[in-house]
């Protein structure tokens, strides 16, 4: 988790996680670093009216490149 979180804090304006460890830690880490976000994938979803389909085409995405690199 820590690994994650750092990653995602130094590269990145968000978080999707499902891990309430992390949720719970929303708050200091917004003091860290103003306007990162840690959010659910189901609220991320609603807030960008993104659908799973959405989502599965992304993640692999995501893999193919990984697979190639």
């Amino acid at each position: 988790d820590c690994i994650i979180l750092s990653s995602a804090i130094n590269h990145a304006e968000a978080l999707v996680t499902e891990d309430e460890d992390l949720h719970k830690l929303s708050e200091e880490i917004s003091s860290l670093k103003p306007g990162f976000k840690i959010r659910r994938l189901r609220d991320f979803m609603n807030t960008f009216s993104i659908n799973i389909d959405d989502i599965i085409s992304i993640v692999s995405s995501f893999v193919d490149a990984a697979s190639h690199a």
